[in-house]
């Protein structure tokens, strides 16, 4: 096993070096005719490599990932003009808040649904489920003495329940 792990590593650092500069080559053309803006284009590569490249070679170029994420940040970041954020504050604004409004919407049905197809999910995590006993009770009210039966188990009093008078 460990007689073979060397030439699997170089082999696959050998192909990331290969895939990134065929990137660097094919990348602006494939995102001329694609219309997909190129850190895109370098994204769906690196799902498409990830197979090929990962195990530890990936977590062994973390330290790497990170330096060009932040390369990558400080790119973008100096491609702003704040004048132009400035004249488009308020679209930016609209468009923040309909996402963020979006999102809570989104979850709040997914929530819905969730909870529509699995309605004991969060009381029967909480060990406050609701029990019922023979009189239809439940266990809080059970506990309060709410709708029990008066007179007994065994008959008499006549309404409300096999027992007998509902009282509570």
């Amino acid at each position: 096993h460990m007689g073979h792990e060397p030439p699997l590593a170089l082999f696959r650092l050998a192909g990331l070096g290969l895939a990134l500069a065929a990137l660097h080559v094919a990348g602006p053309a494939i995102s001329r005719a694609t219309r997909l803006p190129f850190i895109t284009v370098c994204l769906l590569a690196g799902i498409g490599l990830q197979p090929l490249l990962g195990g530890p070679l990936l977590s062994q170029l973390q330290p790497a990932s990170n330096a060009a994420l932040g390369i990558i940040t400080i790119a973008a970041g100096s491609e702003l003009v704040v004048a132009n954020l400035r004249t488009q504050s308020r679209a930016i604004a609209a468009v923040t808040s309909s996402m963020a409004a979006a999102t809570v919407v989104a979850v709040a049905c997914a929530m819905a649904v969730f909870l529509a197809a699995y309605p004991d999910a969060f009381t029967s995590a909480a060990g406050t489920k609701d029990i019922r006993d023979g009189y239809g009770r439940s266990e809080r009210q059970q506990h309060a003495g709410i709708g029990r039966p008066h007179g007994g188990e065994g008959g008499g009093g006549g309404g409300g329940g096999p027992g007998g008078v509902w009282v509570g």
